[in-house]
């Protein structure tokens, strides 16, 4: 049985196959703490570093209010097109279209569920083949990062 607050590896993000597969708990507990906010933990992530990088330079007042919330967030291969390129309200836009006010789990995004981001923009959840795809164009591949505030999933592209 899956404990909630272990959080979960897509291992295959393929259309064909996929499945979930939970970290280890001990790469868990080196990495994140369930008990430190969502920017911490996000700081505290290698391969988010470009992502956290965006939160510091716009501040935690583009997320808005105090939680809990959602935070899709593209690894840094997904955002290297993307980051040097955007104005600072670009960058705030870009931090509100992927965090929603509510704490979504990977097993609450069901087939066909609709999220609104606090950037007013609407994303809706795929269920394809054991993976969650978000708006067409990006699948979880890490989720169930708890943090005191929220959660957050790493994505493979940015939304």
């Amino acid at each position: 049985s899956k404990n909630s607050n272990t959080p979960w590896l897509v291992t295959e993000v393929s259309s064909a196959q996929s499945n979930v597969t939970r970290i280890d708990e001990d790469t868990y507990r080196s990495n994140f703490s369930s008990t430190t906010d969502l920017i911490s933990n996000i700081n505290s992530a290698d391969n988010l570093s470009q992502f956290a990088e965006i939160l510091n330079e716009v501040g935690p007042d583009a997320i808005k209010g105090t939680g809990p919330f959602t935070l899709f967030i593209p690894t840094n291969a997904a955002l290297e097109s993307v980051g040097e390129t955007l104005s600072k309200e670009e960058l705030i836009d870009l931090v509100r279209l992927h965090t929603v006010a509510t704490e979504y789990k990977y097993d609450d995004l069901t087939d066909g569920v609709t999220l609104s981001t606090v950037g007013l923009d609407t994303l809706t959840v795929k269920r394809e083949a054991g993976s969650v795809k978000l708006n067409n164009s990006a699948y979880i591949i890490e989720a169930d990062i708890i943090s005191s505030n929220g959660v957050f999933h790493v994505i493979d592209n940015t939304l």
